[in-house]
């Protein structure tokens, strides 16, 4: 009796870690995967939107969408990137050959500032998306 209470006590200790450090995993996910951050530029004749999708923990899309002042779309661009990221730095690799190199900077987990690396200093910064 003492043998099957003390198998019992310890399936039921190991029965609770590996219920708290599953949950903790789910809870904790993936930083980008599923999420989307815009920039958004506003003319007197429309607007040019800038987008990444992130779509898993390996692929993005970089989206630029332009509407005329009326709301209707007149471009559409997407390019395909992979990325990998450490703490608040991500870097975006280009699937297409000519695409650009690129770099964000997260910011408070909800802003991130995006740089093309392949233009000189001066003029790196393409802007600050937020996370929708």
């Amino acid at each position: 009796m003492k043998k099957a209470l003390k198998f019992l006590s310890w399936m039921f200790i190991l029965l609770l870690t590996v219920s708290v450090s599953s949950c903790k995993d789910d809870d904790e996910g993936h930083p980008f995967a599923g999420t989307v951050w815009e920039y958004q530029d506003v003319f007197t004749d429309g607007t040019k939107t800038k987008r990444l999708r992130f779509i898993d923990e390996t692929n993005v899309y970089y989206d630029t969408e332009t509407r005329n002042a009326g709301g209707v779309i007149i471009d559409n661009e997407s390019s395909p990137y992979s990325y990998t990221f450490s703490n608040t730095l991500v870097v975006f690799k280009p699937l297409q050959v000519g695409n650009a190199n690129l770099e964000g900077t997260v910011i408070e987990g909800v802003k991130m500032v995006l740089v093309n690396t392949t233009k000189p200093k001066d003029d790196q910064e393409i802007g600050i998306f937020y996370k929708k």
